[in-house]
């Protein structure tokens, strides 16, 4: 699955270099970043209270 979303990613950051997007392709660019966000707060929460 990881290896998937590396291969999208990778594909989909050629295109907003190029200015190449469409919408809907910008909109999903956009959710993944925030999911990546999310997961990195998550990450450092959870790292937080595993060392106090």
């Amino acid at each position: 699955m990881l290896e998937l979303i590396r291969q999208h990613e990778q594909k989909g950051m050629e295109k907003p270099k190029k200015g190449e997007l469409s919408i809907e392709e910008q909109a999903e660019l956009d959710h993944y970043f925030q999911l990546e966000h999310l997961m990195r707060l998550a990450k450092i929460r959870a790292y937080q209270m595993l060392h106090s």
